[in-house]
């Protein structure tokens, strides 16, 4: 994982992007970038880890999140690892409903959960 922070990194850098944060829950990773000249309206950041794997312990299946604020405008990024093929479907959903519920943020009293942000 530290080498494709380290290949995005190399990658972005000479058009001047930094990293802002990376956030991680076993095989799920969540890389942002940021242009440098934007880093200093960048705020409220915090991050959320669900685990949704075998009884909700196991990382192995989830979402991950990192909410922000810049230019006043509340963000969240999301990247999600769920259960895959049709068989699988209500599982996914199921998954996808206990991230949206169980997911959330304090710094900004707006932007508690996923769906709330712009």
């Amino acid at each position: 994982i530290n080498n494709s922070v380290e290949i995005f990194r190399t990658a972005l850098s000479p058009h001047d992007y930094v990293k802002v944060r990376t956030v991680r829950l076993v095989g799920i990773l969540l890389n942002v970038f940021c242009l440098r000249k934007h880093l200093n309206y960048l705020r409220n950041m915090e991050s959320a880890i669900t685990r949704t794997g075998l009884m909700g312990l196991w990382g192995n299946k989830g979402a991950i999140s990192l909410r922000l604020e810049i230019y006043g405008v509340n963000l969240c990024v999301v990247n999600a690892h769920f259960a895959a093929h049709d068989h699988q479907n209500k599982q996914r959903i199921n998954d996808y409903n206990t991230v949206i519920r169980e997911q959330s943020f304090t710094v900004d009293k707006e932007s508690t959960r996923i769906l709330y942000h712009e």
